[in-house]
């Protein structure tokens, strides 16, 4: 490199690369790699995340219920009708009863949720009632 006409000889170990991840990104290295991770949830991440959330309460009352894992269950959830209409969209219904052995998802929405039901922040309370399918 050359400063003022003189030229300089820089090695790799008079120097440091410090990394500083931007707003929303997530940034680990092990000395000669790095990775970086946008970690922003946007709209569509949010959702799925709901949705896991209520597979994994789902299955906690399968448990919770004594049920065998192999049993199939007759669901009801009840949801607020924002909740209920993205959940449909994204086919994320499906996703659920998939998850939980599910051979039906009855909804109702605008309906109190109950005290037990599962908080998903400010998408929501939604209420959930499983039966044995049979």
């Amino acid at each position: 490199m050359t400063v003022d006409d003189a030229e300089l000889r820089v090695a790799a170990g008079m120097f440091e690369v410090v990394e500083t991840p931007r707003t929303g990104w997530a940034v680990v290295g092990d000395g000669t790699r790095s990775l970086a991770l946008d970690t922003t949830v946007t709209p569509t991440l949010r959702l799925e995340g709901a949705a896991r959330e209520l597979v994994r309460a789902v299955n906690d009352r399968r448990r919770g219920a004594g049920l065998e894992l192999t049993d199939r269950i007759a669901l009801h959830l009840t949801l607020p009708a924002a909740l209920d209409a993205e959940l449909e969209a994204a086919d994320l219904l499906q996703l659920v009863a998939r998850e939980t052995l599910a051979t039906a998802v009855a909804r109702t929405t605008d309906a109190a949720a109950g005290d037990d039901a599962l908080d998903l922040g400010d998408l929501g309370r939604v209420g959930i009632a499983l039966a044995v399918a049979g």
